[in-house]
């Protein structure tokens, strides 16, 4: 992050340097505690294309999650015309985790790209809505890094998520953690791999849904595969 302002000042992030997030003094400490001071060489490091371990590419993933779940909280003010909307309605549990030193959720999943804006090729990524004894509904945000890096954070209530095969050729999961990486190395499909787009939607008459018995959410995924899970159910 940009600043450090004491008390109930707002925090700003560089990249939309006019966004502003009013911050108690509790939870500004929280963020420089977790985020900006432990996990800033591996950030960096990041930056510069050099290869990161494992812990590195985990530190990493950590703070590019924190920045970018802090530019989408739906208490940030001062947004403008294609700024990054407000992710509402997703529980508190899924911002808790900037203030109480807790991991983030596991819905929520972090992937490093690579980019080149002189390739073509982008692989749809439909996001589905499944809607039980409440609507766990699929949100996602990409942020580019100079020419040759991208992220993407997608939040998947629904269930597991997976990445398109060109995709996932083209990308390293940094969270949950998957391991060293070498950014320099990654393939480089395009300026942007993925493109996300509206998916299904799917009721199940009010039946709680099982995340850990869903078949994992991928771009071919046949909705009845989930209907047959709910239906067993009954």
């Amino acid at each position: 992050m940009q600043d450090r302002l004491k008390g109930g000042g707002p925090r700003q992030d560089p990249v939309y340097p006019w966004i502003q997030l009013p911050c108690c003094q509790p939870c500004n400490r929280a963020l420089i505690k977790s985020f900006e001071l432990p996990l800033r060489p591996a950030v960096e490091a990041l930056f510069d294309l050099r290869a990161l371990s494992a812990q590195e590419a985990a530190d990493t993933g950590l703070w590019l999650l924190k920045t970018v779940l802090l530019l989408h909280h739906p208490e940030a003010t001062s947004r403008r015309p294609g700024d990054p909307a407000p992710w509402e309605d997703c529980g508190q549990g899924l911002f808790s985790c900037l203030s109480d030193g807790g991991d983030p959720p596991e819905d929520l999943g972090l992937w490093v790209h690579g980019r080149d804006a002189a390739r073509e090729g982008q692989v749809p990524l439909p996001l589905p809505t499944i809607e039980g004894d409440r609507v766990h509904a699929c949100r996602a945000a990409g942020v580019g890094l100079g020419e040759h890096l991208g992220f993407s954070l997608v939040h998947h209530p629904p269930g597991r998520l997976l990445l398109p095969g060109p995709a996932e050729a083209a990308s390293h999961r940094l969270w949950p953690p998957s391991g060293a990486l070498d950014p320099a190395a990654l393939l480089r499909v395009g300026p942007w791999p993925l493109a996300f787009e509206p998916g299904w939607h799917m009721s199940t008459g009010g039946v709680p849904v099982d995340r850990a018995a869903l078949p994992p959410l991928a771009r071919d995924l046949d909705p009845t595969a989930i209907a047959q899970v709910v239906h067993a159910r009954l």
